[in-house]
């Protein structure tokens, strides 16, 4: 089993796969130095070679892999910050990568999903990041309501075809339309290029979209 405390994880790199370091991060309590560096070694490795190689599905299980460790595991956010930002920069090369790909086919079928086109129009056409509360907010209605697990599921799916990217604001996420997700909103939508976000159901005091949740409760008290 791959041991992220080991002074050589260089001996690893061929001979372990993503899903090897996800099994060996999650019988983490926290974060170390020493396993921070370890899993850095192989991600570095993997991302240089994901992108030297012809291989979708490899890039695609390494995509995986950095985003659990960095967002999905129960000790993710003992991270350190200095490793969370040099993941992030793997996964913004592999999702260059992931673009190459992705065909228009696999991108219809994308958009044929449900709710997959209504989530990406609550996103502002210009590409400015739009809170992933917000987004719940502008998506909500009386009869349909989004768990903060399914969201993140649609949100990740959508992620994984280029469409959308994502920075981390303490423990919340922004959203917003990559450049290959405008483009494909523009030729679907051309009158809504300017649109605005499409803020939480069409009423109501929208200071309560522009507030972070833990106000809420000051708001409407």
């Amino acid at each position: 089993m791959l041991d992220l405390h080991t002074a050589n994880p260089e001996l690893y790199i061929d001979d372990t796969r993503p899903q090897d370091l996800i099994a060996a991060a999650e019988q983490l309590a926290t974060w170390d130095e020493a396993a921070s560096a370890s899993a850095d070694c192989l991600l570095n490795a993997w991302t240089l070679r994901a992108c030297m190689n012809e291989d979708p599905e490899g890039t695609a299980d390494l995509t995986v892999a950095i985003r659990a460790l960095r967002d999905r595991l129960a000790n993710s956010r003992s991270l350190p910050d200095s490793y969370r930002h040099r993941w992030q920069g793997y996964l913004e090369l592999l999702n260059a990568r992931t673009l190459r790909f992705t065909n228009a086919a696999e991108i219809e079928l994308l958009l044929n999903r449900p709710h997959v086109v209504e989530l990406l129009r609550t996103l502002p056409a210009n590409g400015e990041f739009f809170p992933q509360w917000e987004v719940k907010a502008a998506l909500a209605t009386q009869e349909k309501r989004f768990s903060d697990s399914r969201l993140s599921q649609i949100l990740g799916q959508i992620e994984d075809h280029g469409l959308i990217g994502h920075r981390k604001r303490g423990k919340y996420k922004d959203w917003r339309l990559t450049e290959n997700g405008q483009q494909v909103l523009a030729k679907r939508f051309p009158a809504e290029q300017a649109r605005a976000p499409v803020r939480g159901f069409g009423m109501g005091d929208l200071r309560l979209y522009s507030t972070p949740p833990e106000r809420l409760g000051q708001l409407v008290a």
